[in-house]
């Protein structure tokens, strides 16, 4: 199903050719319930053709998330271990601990610590790893990394710093472009999230309240059916086990 099709399964459910409205000859209604159905499925559809990769350098503390970035689904060191969410008081702590620990403090200055060095953080203590990231933090369109990679001033000349990679599994986000012939993987797979989703934001405009209901209870059902097959596609319908990783 592509944007097009979308529009014509709309109109048909709500038994309409045309919308007029004393606010405007040109306004696109169909465009404004695809839009408003689409801000409720980015807060309440995590489903498995939502998820995407992305592999970016790790060159210091901060790292742009990718533009379409909606939630993170995992995210791991490639070639090194998985990334623990952190709060982000303790991602300041930890540095906090890593520079005024460091001998002579002058970790800023690019002083090396030993290799063996912890800080101090109860709980958990982590060595603070050599600049491999262990740890991380959404702070707004960023991913914040603990320990993190500093550049290398004493390099050789000539000598390119290798910085560690960060692949990251995420939800991203829906945007369903305006082209007729515009589709996604949910609209693809999904349609009666994005039907019954425009049609529930659609009673309010036309005053049919007695549909709210009737269009809300349809596009719950949904929504729910499409988060329960993706749960159940990650076990792949076995029983979840509890792991636990002894700490560094």
């Amino acid at each position: 199903m592509n944007r097009a099709q979308l529009n014509q399964a709309i109109m048909a459910w709500l038994h309409r050719t045309v919308f007029r409205t004393p606010a405007s000859d040109t306004f696109d209604a169909v465009a404004g319930f695809i839009a408003l159905a689409e801000q409720g499925l980015n807060d309440s559809l995590r489903a498995r053709c939502m998820v995407v990769r992305a592999t970016q350098s790790v060159e210091g503390q901060y790292m742009t998330l990718p533009c379409d970035y909606l939630e993170m689904l995992d995210a791991r060191i490639v070639g090194g271990p998985p990334l623990n969410y952190m709060a982000r008081a303790d991602l300041a702590m930890a540095l906090y601990e890593q520079v005024n620990a460091s001998p002579g403090n002058g970790w800023q200055g690019g002083t090396q610590l030993p290799p063996d060095y912890t800080p101090q953080l109860t709980p958990p203590a982590y060595p603070w790893n050599g600049g491999l990231p262990r740890n991380y933090n959404i702070i707004g369109g960023e991913i914040e990394f603990s320990p993190f990679p500093i550049p290398d001033p004493n390099l050789p000349p000539g000598q390119i710093q290798t910085y560690p990679l960060c692949e990251m599994a995420y939800y991203q986000r829906l945007n369903l472009g305006m082209a007729d012939t515009d589709t996604n993987n949910v609209l693809l797979t999904y349609p009666a999230v994005y039907i019954f989703g425009a049609l529930l934001e659609s009673a309010p405009f036309i005053r049919d309240d007695g549909r709210v209901k009737l269009w809300s209870d349809k596009f719950q059902t949904a929504v729910t059916a499409a988060n329960i097959e993706h749960e159940r596609a990650r076990s792949q319908g076995g029983r979840l086990v509890q792991r636990f990783r002894p700490a560094a």
